[in-house]
């Protein structure tokens, strides 16, 4: 049976129940000391002489506790009024400069139509005279004439004016090249300087609103905790000693209690002693079944019979099933 994979599990418990024989010799003597009993508390008859005063220390303590509560509370909405003043006057800040952008560029090709129609009156000025100066140049090359100098002029003119007229068109096209958006664009900048400046004079303006409301309610509030009167003490009203109450006497001391600790551990290890017995028995009879139906195995696969007790005829093969049950038991334990 000690090959049996369980066996070690006997061997444990056989373990365990020695060593719980000994505790009750190692449980000493437990020693139990209640605390003494209170002084009998004797109330005041009168009303102490302070006690106004300090009625008034505590009403003064309670109004500088509200006082800083209501500074606090009023401390973090302002906190959160700027915060959302904030955030608006960004948005503002950001539609303020898109507006002035979007005018920038406006104004600027309002100038550019002004200066594209002053162009255009040019030209048309231009063409006229150089439509005089061509037929200038046509009348004195067919007057026959061997003085050349007028006609020389007239077509330097002629010249000069279709240079003129070539410089006004490239300004034109110039000026029709203009992204006036882009232009305008380059002031962005100085729009955002200008814009936030003016963001934060409005900012620093509500912030010194608020903090003079905050002043205002907080003095307010401690005009109103200082008229606020203390109410005089009033004596307290004991109910009258009952002549037929007889006061019973305390002990000093009270005594100690003193107990053995084997007392307590007996039964507990009685009781686990049990316990694990149950439990040895109920391993035991396992290993006796796992031992019986392993020699009836043996026996089948050597082709016996088992007989109950000796007889003539009968051969003994307990050490053959004893060496199958070990080997079987040996591989058991190896896996």
């Amino acid at each position: 049976m000690p090959l049996h994979p369980s066996w070690q599990q006997i061997v444990t418990l056989d373990r365990d129940v020695a060593a719980l024989k000994s505790a009750p010799q190692q449980a000493g003597t437990m020693y139990y000391a209640p605390h003494g009993a209170p002084a009998l508390f004797a109330p005041q008859t009168a009303t102490p002489v302070n006690i106004a005063r300090e009625r008034a220390v505590q009403a003064d303590l309670d109004a500088k506790r509200y006082i800083d509560s209501l500074r606090k509370s009023l401390t973090e909405a302002n906190q959160s009024v700027l915060a959302l003043e904030r955030r608006r006057e960004q948005r503002r800040v950001d539609a303020s400069v898109a507006t002035r952008l979007a005018d920038e560029a406006k104004r600027l090709q309002a100038l550019n139509d002004v200066r594209l129609f002053a162009i255009k009156e040019r030209l048309k000025g231009l063409a006229l005279r150089d439509i005089v100066v061509r037929s200038q140049i046509q009348d004195l090359a067919q007057a026959h004439t061997t003085d050349v100098v007028p006609l020389r002029k007239a077509q330097d003119e002629h010249a000069s004016i279709l240079k003129e007229i070539t410089s006004i068109k490239l300004e034109d096209a110039d000026i029709r090249a203009q992204d006036v958006g882009q232009i305008a664009a380059r002031n962005r900048d100085q729009f955002y300087r200008e814009e936030q400046a003016l963001s934060r004079d409005r900012i620093a303006a509500r912030e010194t609103a608020l903090a003079g409301e905050l002043r205002d309610k907080v003095a307010a509030a401690m005009v109103q905790q200082r008229d606020t009167g203390v109410p005089p003490p009033t004596a307290m009203s004991l109910p009258p000693v009952d002549p037929r109450a007889t006061p019973l006497p305390l002990p000093q001391e009270a005594g100690a209690v003193t107990f053995s600790g084997a007392a307590r551990v007996a039964p507990a290890v009685s009781r686990e002693a049990l316990e694990w017995q149950s439990q040895r028995s109920a391993i035991l009879a396992e290993i006796r079944a796992d031992t019986v139906k392993s020699a009836e195995e043996s026996a089948a696969r050597r082709g016996w019979v088992l007989v109950a007790g000796p007889r003539p005829d009968a051969r003994d093969g307990t050490k053959e099933v004893a060496d199958d049950i070990r080997t079987q038991w040996r591989i058991t334990t190896a896996r």
